[in-house]
């Protein structure tokens, strides 16, 4: 008997390597130097972001990774055959030992992207929800894999850029290392801004 799977509905994740540019370690000084507060959605963390989306411009500060970003995102769209958006937000969390963020998503935008300029040794994964849960309640899994997992953890690097959709729900594992730091950006659609 010949058996043909057909994976329907894939979620891309693209995973986007920045362990050569040149404004790693300016970034890092930077985010340091930048007043920064506590956030709901991050425990045992810092955050510089702000409920003023006009104050959302981290990366407008790093020009040359801000435009090596959005060339991210139109890769992704092009592989995904989306219409491209624009990044339009981005801000920083420093995350302490103990820390974690909490399960949300990013509403109304097409893209998140999530870059880790410091990573040290037992930092905590990003964990993805599998989005099918509410449609899968009947189904009693007898063993996890990737048909059937309500969380994927995804193992990050350093100097990464992770690009995946602004619906799907995420959150992070309890960071074990004594800090980790993260850039995050929303994409919107260009249409908004011509």
């Amino acid at each position: 008997m010949n058996i043909k799977h057909h994976k329907l509905f894939p979620t891309l994740i693209l995973d986007y390597d920045f362990s050569n540019h040149p404004e790693n370690q300016k970034i890092i000084h930077k985010i340091t130097t930048l007043p920064a507060k506590e956030h709901p959605l991050v425990k045992k963390g810092i955050s510089n972001y702000t409920n003023n989306t006009s104050n959302l411009n981290f990366l407008k500060s790093s020009p040359s990774l801000l435009l090596d970003f959005q060339k991210c995102v139109d890769h992704y769209c092009k592989i995904t055959g989306i219409r491209s958006g624009k990044i339009s937000q981005s801000w920083f969390n420093i995350m302490k030992k103990g820390g974690k963020t909490y399960p949300h998503i990013h509403r109304g935008c097409i893209l998140i992207g999530i870059y880790y300029p410091l990573l040290e040794n037992n930092s905590c994964n990003l964990v993805l929800t599998n989005p099918l849960n509410y449609n899968k309640q009947c189904e009693l899994p007898t063993n996890y894999n990737e048909y059937n997992s309500e969380y994927i953890p995804i193992k990050i690097q350093q100097n990464h850029l992770y690009i995946c959709p602004g619906w799907i729900e995420h959150q992070t594992e309890v960071n074990k290392s004594q800090k980790r730091i993260v850039i995050s950006f929303n994409v919107y659609p260009n249409y908004q801004y011509e």
